[in-house]
């Protein structure tokens, strides 16, 4: 959205956002405000960070419940290692998914949530210890070989059926994936055996361990040269469209949506469950926050430190470098 705010070509909406006033809560706004002004509402949010776990791969290694601690964490990854069990399937052939899911959960754990927004203020740096230490823990994945050994040759999609198929005891992908996983999963005893979890709390990180990385999605913008009775329109338009009943329909259909309305009663649980899970707040997703040029760099340096050739020091000053290029 920020390249049309800059190129003066959206209309703020401010004017009627009385309309969803005890409906949308001021963080799910934000995200389409600039410069205190509103220039859309949105109809969903995804969270990118969600970590399902097969029970009894873990109940297998003495885990009957999903570590709090990260410390706690690594010790059940090396157990389920040492047990000839992959620890965490992921796929990052296509360079984002690391980018977005994990090192959006992982970053905000050791930086907190308002640490990217002040490196894009200038304010803070990537090469600030707390950042060099969430690199840190993408290396401690990569000594005891948690990851599948193809990380950087296997796609997202293969990523989830590597997971279905048992291969690997954890994986981390979006809150989307949960139709595919469970909601929608004709085998019923596998998708109650699949449980979910947020990247656990890092000792002595600044972020909220109960926090988990989200984005809010669709919302329509409006072209600014719009007047009269089309201006009226458009604002029609958008009151019909991001009704309370557009929320409920979609909470129906499985989608976590950012609004407060009351929850149907025929919701599916496991949406109920995720609810729960990511009540607590949303974290920042990288991609969704930094410049481009930027995200390429961390895509890039993820899987030269998943290749064990460079170290979380090299990729977070390249990162910096980046970022005081855009500045010049």
């Amino acid at each position: 959205m920020d390249p049309f705010i800059a190129a003066d070509v959206l209309m703020p909406i401010d004017e009627i956002m009385g309309t969803w006033k005890g409906l949308l809560p001021e963080q799910a706004l934000a995200g389409y405000k600039v410069n205190g002004k509103q220039y859309a509402v949105p109809a969903k949010r995804t969270f990118v960070d969600i970590i399902y776990y097969h029970k009894d791969m873990l109940a297998k290694v003495g885990y009957n419940e999903f570590p709090g601690k990260y410390a706690d964490f690594l010790k059940m990854m090396k157990k389920l290692k040492e047990s000839g069990v992959t620890p965490m399937a992921m796929g990052n052939k296509n360079r984002w998914p690391m980018e977005s899911t994990f090192m959006s959960a992982v970053e905000d754990r050791l930086t907190g949530s308002d640490f990217l927004l002040k490196v894009n203020k200038g304010e803070a740096k990537f090469t600030d210890p707390s950042y060099v230490k969430s690199l840190e823990v993408l290396n401690d994945f990569v000594k005891i070989d948690a990851f599948n050994a193809d990380i950087n040759t296997m796609d997202e999609v293969q990523q989830q059926d590597y997971f279905l198929q048992k291969k690997a005891a954890m994986t981390m992908t979006s809150s989307t994936i949960d139709a595919k996983f469970r909601v929608a999963n004709s085998d019923k005893a596998a998708a109650e055996n699949i449980g979910i979890a947020l990247f656990p709390a890092v000792e002595g990180g600044k972020g909220d361990p109960t926090a988990s990385a989200g984005a809010i999605q669709y919302g329509i913008g409006l072209n600014k040269e719009l007047s009269g009775a089309k201006k009226e329109a458009a604002f029609k338009f958008l009151k019909f469209f991001y009704a309370p009943e557009l929320y409920q329909d979609l909470l129906k259909q499985g989608i976590i949506v950012p609004a407060n309305v009351e929850i149907p009663a025929d919701v599916n649980p496991y949406l109920k469950e995720i609810m729960q899970l990511t009540k607590n707040g949303s974290a920042l997703v990288f991609d969704g926050t930094m410049h481009t040029t930027v995200k390429d760099v961390l895509m890039n340096g993820i899987q030269a430190i998943t290749t064990k050739q460079k170290t979380a020091e090299q990729v977070a000053k390249e990162m910096q470098d980046a970022v005081d290029k855009l500045g010049k």
